[in-house]
């Protein structure tokens, strides 16, 4: 059982860094190579470090996702941040096989990605899909996870954890970034692929509180964009003059890079602070290009801070992709097209798909930041609790394992991992959306302003732009 303290305090950055920098040792780290990438007069003033991730098949017998990084304005930051997210994907590939049960799933309390139905019946019926509806008969392999606010164990699909293909036909594999790409070709039956696994919950942290707090906000992020982007709900933008920490962000960053920007807040969709940060700029070829970035946190300041941040460091992050694969075509068509997380980014290099997402901007409503919503909490143990408790309170469920592989597992660091049966997770690709969750279309309704989602053919026709 994964146990939560309440009581424990922050961890003080510093004396935690120390940890990370044992694995970012050039000779022995997991993470032994970084970059630092410049940004270019027009784009935020800040750092982003690349890390590379070490050969870990030749460690534990599995290739982690190779390049990851860390961005924002401080630059020390910015490299921990690298760090700390090769670790967790690196982490994330490890097996446990010890903690693997390949018995009947009856026997279990379950915890299933859309109550066992991530994908839509059109997308079950739809040729060559490789998913199926889960089935106590697919003997699928699970993984103990602790149901935190309850005190209680519980068990989820270990493909729904681990960024690992060992729970995929690794044939079908994209050789790009492998270990994140859905499946493309059918499975053999005896596999029982039910769902793909990506980062979204994962985070390491210092000690088991905050990587489980930064998991879960990130779980809880995603729910807001993706239902957010389904419905084309035009949220309340927040009024960023309404606080000192959203203003001075502005004055001393944002407004240097005289791109549009602003932060929508989503936290209407499922009760935590949470932002959509939006940026439109040109690229060399006077193509309008529409940017995002995402934040969840215990305060809405924090929220759109870093949500803006992330969008803002996307401008780089899509003129890289674009000089490398190229944009893609406004003719494109979707399921052949966008495949994996950068096609999602490339598809956006386009005016024509900025205009059709200009309803992102269009509220008329303000939120102010002073009387937002927040999460109580003075430790992360707290307002882990606490979001817990507001999740639980629409009948979202949420577990937490603990994936930290055992050289981690030497200091204090924990990777986490954070799953739901209810919270939409983030799709990879147009043909594997996870259109099969029932928040896409029972949510829309209770939200201001928004249209009506009643079935899958009104969702947003277009797939969503985040990195």
């Amino acid at each position: 059982m994964m146990n939560i303290d309440v009581t424990k305090p922050w961890v003080d950055r510093t004396k935690s860094a120390v940890y990370l920098e044992q694995f970012a040792s050039p000779y022995l780290g997991v993470a032994p190579a970084e970059f630092d990438i410049t940004y270019q007069p027009q784009e935020l003033p800040s750092t982003y470090v690349s890390i590379e991730c070490c050969k870990s098949d030749e460690l534990i017998g599995y290739p982690a996702n190779p390049s990851n990084g860390g961005g924002g304005t401080d630059k020390q930051a910015s490299r921990w941040a690298g760090i700390a997210e090769t670790i967790e994907r690196y982490s994330a590939v490890y097996i446990p096989e010890e903690r693997i049960s390949h018995g009947s799933a009856g026997a279990h309390d379950l915890v299933l990605p859309g109550g066992g139905t991530p994908f839509s019946a059109a997308q079950y019926r739809s040729e060559g899909f490789p998913y199926a509806p889960f089935s106590d008969a697919q003997g699928i392999p699970l993984i103990a996870a602790s149901d935190v606010l309850a005190g209680t164990e519980v068990a989820v699909p270990a493909q729904w954890v681990f960024l690992n293909p060992r729970f995929a036909d690794t044939a079908t594999q994209v050789p790009r970034q492998a270990t994140e790409q859905p499946l493309r070709q059918p499975l053999q039956p005896h596999l029982g692929q039910i769902c793909y696994a990506t980062s979204n919950g994962l985070a390491c942290g210092p000690d088991m509180e905050e990587a489980f707090l930064s998991a879960l906000l990130e779980a809880a992020e995603r729910d807001a964009i993706m239902i957010t982007w389904n419905a084309q709900w035009s949220a309340p933008l927040v009024d960023l003059e309404s606080s000192p920490e959203t203003r001075d962000f502005v004055r001393d960053y944002a407004s240097r890079t005289n791109l549009e920007f602003a932060a929508l807040d989503l936290t209407q969709v499922n009760g935590i602070p949470a932002c959509l940060g939006t940026v439109t700029f040109y690229d060399g070829q006077r193509r309008r290009v529409l940017g995002v970035g995402g934040k969840a946190s215990w305060t809405l300041g924090k929220a759109a801070v870093g949500a803006l941040t992330e969008a803002l460091l996307t401008m780089g992050y899509s003129r890289s992709v674009c000089e490398k694969r190229g944009v893609i075509p406004d003719d494109a068509d979707f399921a052949t097209t966008v495949l994996d997380l950068e096609d999602h980014v490339r598809l956006f290099a386009s005016t024509k798909r900025v205009n059709e997402s200009r309803w992102l901007t269009q509220s008329a409503e303000r939120t102010d930041i002073g009387a937002a919503q927040a999460v109580a909490g003075s430790t992360p143990g707290q307002i882990a609790m606490h979001a817990l408790e507001i999740l639980r309170s629409s009948g979202i469920r949420c577990a937490g394992v603990d994936v930290t592989a055992p050289d981690i597992a030497e200091t204090p660091l924990r990777v986490v991992k954070v799953v739901s049966d209810k919270l939409v997770p983030l799709s990879v690709g147009w043909k594997n959306r996870y259109n099969g969750f029932d928040r896409l279309f029972s949510v829309p309704s209770r939200l201001p302003g928004c249209r009506a989602v009643a079935r899958e053919a009104d969702l947003n026709p277009l797939p969503h732009p985040f990195p």
